[in-house]
């Protein structure tokens, strides 16, 4: 996954800075996300590896399964990729691009797995903490996870953590040597 990143990185950097630059980092983002769903099915992943098929005739096969979904500013983007044999690793694209866009705007988002649903007052305190904590506006996703026990486990980015009993039934496992 750390290589699909690395390779998927000036792509998506590329693509943020060409979208921000023109005005359109909403379209990029919706037209990105439907490309990834396309290269994503497993049957779509077998045909474009086909070696029998070219870079022009890829773009198109892909542009008529979008079928006019997508805008054409970004079909030169899509050949590129194509010309460079990196279509496969557009669904990553999309995710390191939705993380720039997030960046830029100041969002951070935060998901939050707790052993009990939060109550919207929780959910709340822990946004107003959290982004006091980390100096942006956050926002929170968050999820039932009946194997934490209790308590939550909060990760933003690299940023994890991990205040469920689970947790730290494992850590004191660790530090025990069992």
């Amino acid at each position: 996954m750390a290589e699909k990143i690395t390779i998927a990185r000036p792509y998506a950097q590329a693509a943020f800075e060409t979208a921000k630059e023109n005005g359109t980092l909403e379209q990029w983002s919706d037209d990105l996300k439907t490309l990834a769903q396309i290269i994503s099915d497993s049957d779509m992943q077998a045909v474009l590896l086909a070696p029998s098929l070219s870079t022009s005739q890829q773009v198109d096969l892909i542009d008529q399964i979008a079928n006019e979904q997508v805008n054409e500013v970004i079909k030169p983007f899509l050949k590129v990729l194509a010309e460079n044999k990196r279509l496969l690793i557009l669904p990553t694209i999309s995710q390191v691009f939705e993380k720039l866009n997030q960046l830029d705007s100041g969002l951070l988002e935060v998901k939050v797995l707790s052993a009990y649903i939060l109550k919207p007052a929780q959910q709340k305190s822990l946004e107003t903490a959290l982004s006091k904590k980390f100096s942006r506006q956050v926002k929170i996703t968050s999820k039932k996870d009946l194997q934490l026990i209790g308590g939550v486990k909060i990760s933003a980015g690299d940023f994890v953590i991990d205040g469920s009993i689970k947790g730290q039934l494992t850590q004191l496992a660790t530090q025990l040597g069992i």
